[in-house]
C-alpha cells in the first residue's frame, strides 16, 4: 500500500505529495461511483495519467 502512495505521488520532476488514496477504476461505472462518492462527502480529486509530466500537475498540494 505504502508504495502505491508513493508511486502515484511524484511526477518526472521530483515534485511530490503523497496522495491519502488511489483508486484503480476498471470501467466507465466505477470512475462513476468514485467520484459521486467523493463529490457527495466533499473529498477533492486528482485525476492521473501515466505520472510523466514535469510541473508537479498530477500531484495534490
Amino acid at each position: 500500500m505504502a508504495e502505491v502512495l508513493e508511486e502515484h505521488g511524484t511526477d518526472r520532476w521530483n515534485f511530490s505529495h503523497l496522495p491519502e488514496a488511489v483508486v484503480f477504476a476498471e470501467c466507465r461505472d466505477d470512475v462513476v461511483a468514485v467520484m459521486k462518492f467523493a463529490n457527495e462527502r466533499g473529498i477533492p480529486v486528482t485525476t492521473r495519467g501515466a505520472g510523466v509530466g514535469y510541473v508537479g500537475g498530477v500531484c495534490a498540494g
